[in-house]
């Protein structure tokens, strides 16, 4: 893993945002390269721990080559925090999930799709490339074809959560080809 790029919650509590340089996604990385954006997910389970066991499951069954989680924390306000590792294009990939114990509910924000989920628990993540390779002489970095999205919306259709924000999903689907 680079000096430079960190794992982990911030000083916030929050997951960190996409570095410019990576091949990642996060539901942090707001305000930069649209393609590093993914939505939160809603997981419909009674408790927090439910909801780390079954994306804990829906991680493996969707990535058999996962190793985790390598971290397990709660932070103080009750959130789950997990990483997995797991091999990727260019090298190690490290997967991160944060599962707030704040319902979607509690989030203050009336949108259409999320009527009748308000006990939901949010779900924040980040799929994050450890190693970046570079076109030489022009030093750009070379991208991974969009693997970080499409594993998150393996994990996310593994384990059966639906996006925020999204009533019906066929109508929220993306575009996974860039």
């Amino acid at each position: 893993m680079p000096d430079s790029e960190p794992t982990g919650l911030d000083a916030n509590g929050r997951l960190r945002k996409c570095p410019s340089t990576f091949n990642c996604v996060s539901t942090s990385s707001t305000g930069g390269a649209p393609e590093q954006y993914g939505s939160a997910w809603t997981a419909s389970t009674a408790t927090v721990e439910d909801a780390a066991r079954q994306i804990t499951a829906a991680v493996f069954r969707a990535c058999p080559d996962a190793r985790g989680p390598l971290d397990e924390a709660v932070t103080a306000s009750g959130a789950r925090y997990l990483r997995f590792a797991m091999p990727g294009k260019l090298g190690e990939d490290v997967v991160e999930i944060l599962i707030k114990n704040e319902s979607v509910g509690d989030l203050a924000r009336d949108w259409e799709g999320d009527v009748g989920r308000e006990r939901e628990w949010l779900v924040t993540y980040r799929s994050l490339a450890t190693t970046v390779k570079y076109v030489y002489p022009f030093m750009t970095p070379v991208g991974d074809f969009g693997e970080q999205r499409k594993r998150m919306e393996r994990i996310r259709k593994e384990v059966g959560w639906r996006r925020v924000g999204c009533e019906l999903e066929d109508v929220c689907e993306v575009d996974l080809e860039f």
